[in-house]
């Protein structure tokens, strides 16, 4: 690799002098501007690298956090691509000039930015991790306060870990997925606290106020109470015996244009009914045609057999959302369990044969709780 005074980027060509950073716009929009400025000049052609970090850092005497955040908006606008263990390069498809957005969006994007960086190792120092680097506690007694977890070889303590999880779990967890013919790799897993964290997550990402949303009904009612605080409007899809209302799903996700339907497949809640093969189907025939996203709940995943239709498992999480807990198992002590499976046969001994009746089931399925 040549050197940069060698090849013509922004860093030190001796024909261009240092831009000044001293006016009132931010250090950040004046360094992109002065990229921007360079490349329509000609002065850097399509495909050329331009400077690392740390030489940009000192030729814009600016911090090196301060030209990540440049570069970052550069890739962002198309005007530069970043090849990994490479740099930066100019990009060889030139876009027009950027619009200025708005000061409101650049906080916006900045902060998500800053959140991203923080949770991600992308860099040997992440942003405002607040401590020092690894090679700088080596030989330190901070080094000592984690034993060593391999023969001849020390791993100093992280500030933060994996945004998505422990990746021994995630491995497990996926192995669970694939028993139950759910084809998934670990950084297709994200650990939350709970089911209810994670549809509070899904709400979160997925639905803007005022939006439709497909729910079952009757259904689930702590997700009714995060969707209201959402501000979304709530249409509830009929629950049968064999769970959701396929007709009934297309016309409501036709007529209100919704793109999102949360659901419950197994064992469902309140009526635990659970869903047919035929139905889902047709449900997932429903949201390839309509563009619908599918949230499905399987919080009894671990008590149910593997073999039972699960719409991720037809679906394979192109469409689908797989949401599961371990809160029915590992939160539940033995005795407990030995005295459900006792209450279960009590109930078995004196059930009456018209509890039975496909009726009577149906008229549990039908209740309206929105």
């Amino acid at each position: 690799m040549q050197n940069f005074g060698k090849v013509r980027t922004i860093g030190t060509m001796g024909t261009v002098e240092k831009p000044d950073l001293r006016s009132a716009r931010s250090r950040v929009e004046t360094i992109v501007d002065e990229v921007i400025s360079r490349i329509e000049r000609g002065l850097i052609r399509p495909g050329e690298r331009l400077p690392s970090i740390r030489n940009a850092s000192d030729t814009f005497a600016a911090s090196k956090n301060t030209i990540v955040d440049a570069y970052e908006r550069l890739v962002a606008s198309g005007r530069i691509e970043s090849r990994p263990g490479s740099g930066f390069y100019v990009s060889q498809h030139r876009s027009g000039r950027m619009d200025t957005p708005e000061p409101a969006r650049i906080e916006a994007v900045d902060s998500v930015w800053l959140l991203r960086e923080q949770l991600e190792k992308r860099y040997e120092v992440r942003v405002g991790d607040g401590r020092s680097p690894s090679a700088w506690m080596e030989g330190t007694e901070v080094a000592n306060l984690r034993p060593v977890s391999r023969p001849g070889q020390r791993t100093l303590p992280e500030s933060y870990g994996s945004p998505y999880g422990l990746l021994a779990l995630r491995e497990r967890i996926a192995g669970f997925l694939t028993e139950r013919s759910i084809a998934a790799r670990p950084t297709q897993v994200l650990l939350t606290q709970g089911a209810n964290d994670a549809l509070d997550m899904i709400v979160r990402q997925f639905v803007e106020p005022g939006d439709a949303v497909l729910v079952d009904n009757p259904g689930y009612y702590p997700l009714f109470g995060k969707l209201r605080l959402a501000k979304a409007r709530l249409i509830g899809v009929r629950r049968t015996i064999d769970g959701p209302d396929p007709d009934d799903l297309a016309a409501k996700a036709a007529a209100t244009g919704a793109k999102i339907f949360f659901t419950q497949s197994l064992a469902q809640n309140p009526t635990g009914c659970s869903i047919t093969l035929p139905v889902a189907y047709r449900v997932l025939r429903t949201a390839s045609e309509l563009g619908l996203r599918i949230v499905d709940s399987d919080p009894f995943a671990d008590v149910l057999p593997n073999a039972m239709p699960r719409l991720a498992a037809l679906d394979q999480l192109d469409r689908v959302i797989y949401v599961g807990t371990f809160a029915k198992t590992l939160s539940a002590s033995q005795p407990a369990l030995r005295i459900h499976r006792r209450q279960s046969r009590c109930d078995r001994s004196t059930r009456r044969p018209q509890d039975d009746h496909p009726r009577q089931q149906l008229r549990l399925c039908r209740t309206d709780h929105l």
